[in-house]
Protein backbone atom coordinates (compact mmCIF):
# COMPACT_ATOMS: atom_id res chain seq x y z
CA UNK A 1 0.00 0.00 0.00
CA UNK A 2 1.15 3.83 -0.47
CA UNK A 3 0.00 6.99 0.94
CA UNK A 4 -0.26 8.32 -2.73
CA UNK A 5 -3.69 6.08 -3.12
CA UNK A 6 -5.49 8.23 -0.43
CA UNK A 7 -3.48 11.99 -1.70
CA UNK A 8 -4.56 13.51 -4.51
CA UNK A 9 -2.50 13.72 -7.69
CA UNK A 10 0.47 16.23 -7.94
CA UNK A 11 -1.00 18.81 -10.98
CA UNK A 12 -0.08 22.17 -11.19
CA UNK A 13 -2.74 24.84 -9.62
CA UNK A 14 -2.28 27.68 -11.72
CA UNK A 15 -3.81 27.72 -15.88
CA UNK A 16 -5.36 24.17 -14.65
CA UNK A 17 -8.97 24.77 -15.95
CA UNK A 18 -7.54 26.45 -19.14
CA UNK A 19 -4.89 23.67 -19.80
CA UNK A 20 -6.80 20.59 -19.71
CA UNK A 21 -10.21 19.85 -22.08
CA UNK A 22 -11.43 16.67 -20.11
CA UNK A 23 -15.36 16.41 -20.31
CA UNK A 24 -14.84 14.80 -16.92
CA UNK A 25 -13.32 15.88 -13.68
CA UNK A 26 -12.97 15.10 -10.05
CA UNK A 27 -13.48 17.24 -7.10
CA UNK A 28 -11.35 16.86 -4.22
CA UNK A 29 -11.76 18.31 -0.78
CA UNK A 30 -9.03 20.00 0.85
CA UNK A 31 -10.48 20.32 3.78
CA UNK A 32 -11.22 16.54 4.65
CA UNK A 33 -8.69 14.97 2.15
CA UNK A 34 -11.46 13.08 0.36
CA UNK A 35 -12.97 13.62 -2.94
CA UNK A 36 -16.49 14.53 -3.62
CA UNK A 37 -19.16 11.30 -4.07
CA UNK A 38 -21.95 11.66 -7.10
CA UNK A 39 -23.98 14.70 -6.90
CA UNK A 40 -21.76 15.88 -3.80
CA UNK A 41 -23.17 13.55 -1.22
CA UNK A 42 -20.70 13.12 0.82
CA UNK A 43 -16.68 12.32 0.66
CA UNK A 44 -14.51 9.17 0.26
CA UNK A 45 -10.90 8.78 0.18
CA UNK A 46 -11.36 5.58 -2.65
CA UNK A 47 -11.02 7.60 -5.59
CA UNK A 48 -13.01 4.28 -7.57
CA UNK A 49 -16.05 5.61 -5.62
CA UNK A 50 -15.57 9.66 -6.24
CA UNK A 51 -17.84 11.08 -8.24
CA UNK A 52 -17.70 12.53 -11.80
CA UNK A 53 -18.35 16.07 -12.78
CA UNK A 54 -18.80 18.43 -16.31
CA UNK A 55 -15.74 21.33 -16.59
CA UNK A 56 -18.28 23.52 -15.93
CA UNK A 57 -19.23 21.75 -12.18
CA UNK A 58 -15.79 21.80 -11.77
CA UNK A 59 -14.90 25.18 -12.21
CA UNK A 60 -17.28 26.25 -9.69
CA UNK A 61 -14.76 24.66 -7.28
CA UNK A 62 -11.67 26.39 -8.55
CA UNK A 63 -10.45 29.81 -7.20
CA UNK A 64 -7.99 30.63 -9.14
CA UNK A 65 -3.89 31.00 -8.78
CA UNK A 66 -4.32 34.29 -6.80
CA UNK A 67 -6.13 32.61 -4.26
CA UNK A 68 -3.59 31.49 -0.92
CA UNK A 69 -3.13 27.49 -0.85
CA UNK A 70 -4.32 27.56 2.55
CA UNK A 71 -7.28 28.99 1.79
CA UNK A 72 -8.35 26.88 -1.26
CA UNK A 73 -11.03 24.69 0.45
CA UNK A 74 -11.61 22.54 -2.82
CA UNK A 75 -10.15 21.63 -6.18
CA UNK A 76 -11.21 20.09 -9.48
CA UNK A 77 -8.70 17.38 -11.16
CA UNK A 78 -9.49 16.26 -14.79
CA UNK A 79 -9.97 12.78 -14.77
CA UNK A 80 -6.85 12.01 -17.03
CA UNK A 81 -4.64 12.75 -14.01
CA UNK A 82 -6.08 10.23 -11.80
CA UNK A 83 -4.49 7.50 -14.84
CA UNK A 84 -1.00 9.38 -13.91
CA UNK A 85 -1.89 9.31 -10.41
CA UNK A 86 -2.91 5.64 -10.55
CA UNK A 87 0.32 4.68 -12.59
CA UNK A 88 2.68 6.41 -9.73
CA UNK A 89 0.56 4.39 -7.22
CA UNK A 90 1.26 1.53 -8.84
CA UNK A 91 5.01 2.41 -9.45
CA UNK A 92 5.30 3.14 -5.55
CA UNK A 93 3.89 -0.45 -4.62
CA UNK A 94 6.56 -2.12 -7.14
CA UNK A 95 9.61 0.07 -5.81
CA UNK A 96 8.40 -0.88 -2.24
CA UNK A 97 7.68 -4.64 -3.32
CA UNK A 98 11.29 -4.56 -4.55
CA UNK A 99 12.75 -2.86 -1.52
CA UNK A 100 10.90 -5.54 0.94
CA UNK A 101 12.44 -8.16 -1.32
CA UNK A 102 15.98 -7.16 -1.45
CA UNK A 103 15.83 -7.34 2.27
CA UNK A 104 14.14 -10.53 3.08
CA UNK A 105 17.05 -12.11 0.44
CA UNK A 106 20.01 -9.53 2.52
CA UNK A 107 18.22 -10.99 5.90
CA UNK A 108 18.44 -14.52 4.49
CA UNK A 109 21.81 -14.53 3.57
CA UNK A 110 22.81 -12.59 6.62
CA UNK A 111 21.13 -15.59 8.89
CA UNK A 112 23.11 -18.07 7.04
CA UNK A 113 25.69 -16.61 7.80
CA UNK A 114 25.16 -16.91 11.50
CA UNK A 115 24.07 -21.05 10.88
CA UNK A 116 20.46 -20.94 10.41
CA UNK A 117 19.95 -23.50 8.51
CA UNK A 118 17.02 -23.36 5.83
CA UNK A 119 14.17 -25.54 6.24
CA UNK A 120 12.63 -27.36 3.34
CA UNK A 121 9.44 -28.35 3.02
CA UNK A 122 7.61 -30.94 0.64
CA UNK A 123 5.31 -29.59 -1.77
CA UNK A 124 1.86 -30.76 -1.27
CA UNK A 125 0.50 -32.97 -3.59
CA UNK A 126 -3.85 -32.96 -4.07
CA UNK A 127 -6.14 -33.40 -6.69
CA UNK A 128 -7.12 -29.99 -7.21
CA UNK A 129 -10.67 -29.35 -5.32
CA UNK A 130 -12.50 -27.89 -8.04
CA UNK A 131 -12.01 -31.00 -10.08
CA UNK A 132 -13.17 -33.08 -6.98
CA UNK A 133 -16.17 -31.04 -6.32
CA UNK A 134 -17.37 -31.50 -10.03
CA UNK A 135 -16.69 -35.54 -9.38
CA UNK A 136 -18.66 -34.91 -6.41
CA UNK A 137 -21.40 -33.97 -8.15
CA UNK A 138 -21.27 -35.65 -11.27
CA UNK A 139 -21.48 -38.67 -9.15
CA UNK A 140 -24.69 -37.41 -7.12
CA UNK A 141 -26.49 -36.73 -10.84
CA UNK A 142 -25.77 -40.14 -12.12
CA UNK A 143 -27.17 -41.42 -8.63
CA UNK A 144 -30.28 -39.62 -9.19
CA UNK A 145 -30.48 -40.65 -12.99
CA UNK A 146 -30.06 -44.64 -11.53
CA UNK A 147 -34.19 -46.21 -11.38
CA UNK A 148 -35.61 -47.58 -8.21
CA UNK A 149 -34.31 -51.29 -9.46
CA UNK A 150 -31.00 -50.18 -9.42
CA UNK A 151 -30.25 -49.81 -5.72
CA UNK A 152 -26.76 -51.75 -6.36
CA UNK A 153 -25.98 -48.61 -8.91
CA UNK A 154 -27.18 -45.97 -6.65
CA UNK A 155 -25.15 -47.39 -3.46
CA UNK A 156 -22.52 -47.44 -5.73
CA UNK A 157 -22.55 -44.21 -6.89
CA UNK A 158 -23.71 -42.62 -3.18
CA UNK A 159 -20.88 -44.15 -2.06
CA UNK A 160 -18.30 -42.80 -4.47
CA UNK A 161 -19.61 -39.54 -4.06
CA UNK A 162 -18.75 -39.83 -0.26
CA UNK A 163 -15.47 -41.08 -0.65
CA UNK A 164 -14.53 -38.42 -2.58
CA UNK A 165 -16.52 -35.73 -0.43
CA UNK A 166 -14.03 -36.70 1.81
CA UNK A 167 -10.88 -35.77 -0.09
CA UNK A 168 -11.83 -32.69 -0.63
CA UNK A 169 -12.63 -32.11 2.89
CA UNK A 170 -8.73 -33.46 3.10
CA UNK A 171 -7.81 -30.70 1.03
CA UNK A 172 -9.34 -27.80 3.06
CA UNK A 173 -7.55 -29.66 5.81
CA UNK A 174 -4.27 -28.61 3.97
CA UNK A 175 -5.19 -25.27 3.37
CA UNK A 176 -6.15 -25.24 6.82
CA UNK A 177 -2.59 -26.12 7.93
CA UNK A 178 -1.27 -23.49 5.09
CA UNK A 179 -3.27 -21.04 7.16
CA UNK A 180 -2.41 -22.33 10.79
CA UNK A 181 1.17 -21.77 9.45
CA UNK A 182 0.87 -17.90 9.34
CA UNK A 183 -0.92 -17.33 12.69
CA UNK A 184 1.11 -16.93 16.01
CA UNK A 185 1.51 -20.37 17.48
CA UNK A 186 -0.57 -19.29 20.56
CA UNK A 187 -3.01 -19.34 18.40
CA UNK A 188 -2.62 -23.06 18.16
CA UNK A 189 -3.45 -25.05 14.64
CA UNK A 190 -7.08 -25.01 12.67
CA UNK A 191 -8.82 -27.89 11.43
CA UNK A 192 -11.74 -27.77 8.36
CA UNK A 193 -14.43 -27.22 11.24
CA UNK A 194 -12.74 -24.05 12.64
CA UNK A 195 -13.61 -22.88 9.00
CA UNK A 196 -17.35 -20.53 9.71
CA UNK A 197 -20.11 -21.69 7.04
CA UNK A 198 -19.38 -18.57 5.20
CA UNK A 199 -15.86 -19.22 4.39
CA UNK A 200 -15.36 -19.62 1.13
CA UNK A 201 -13.19 -21.75 -0.62
CA UNK A 202 -11.87 -21.27 -3.74
CA UNK A 203 -14.36 -22.67 -5.87
CA UNK A 204 -18.37 -21.89 -6.13
CA UNK A 205 -18.82 -23.52 -3.00
CA UNK A 206 -18.42 -22.45 1.03
CA UNK A 207 -17.12 -24.97 3.64
CA UNK A 208 -20.82 -24.77 4.99
CA UNK A 209 -22.11 -26.37 1.94
CA UNK A 210 -19.46 -28.93 1.66
CA UNK A 211 -20.49 -29.76 5.20
CA UNK A 212 -23.98 -29.97 4.03
CA UNK A 213 -23.53 -31.79 1.16
CA UNK A 214 -21.67 -34.56 2.91
CA UNK A 215 -24.02 -34.96 5.88
CA UNK A 216 -26.78 -35.29 2.87
CA UNK A 217 -24.88 -37.92 1.51
CA UNK A 218 -24.09 -39.77 4.95
CA UNK A 219 -27.63 -39.42 6.16
CA UNK A 220 -28.74 -41.39 2.18
CA UNK A 221 -26.57 -43.61 3.39
CA UNK A 222 -27.82 -44.45 6.66
CA UNK A 223 -24.83 -43.19 8.63
CA UNK A 224 -21.36 -42.43 8.53
CA UNK A 225 -19.75 -43.83 5.02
Amino acid sequence: MTDRLFAKPQLKYAGRMDRYDDSAWLIWSNKRKSWYRPDSRGYTTDIAEAGIYTKAEAAIHYDGPETPRRLRDTEPFPLSSAGRHIDLCERDVENAYAAQMAYIARLREQMAGKGMAEEKREPARSIPINLLLADVRQALFDGAKADDGAGTALRYEAGRAVGLMGRAMDSIAALADAVSALLPSNLGSLNPDDFPDDFAVPVDMTAGEIRQARAAIEKAMGGKA
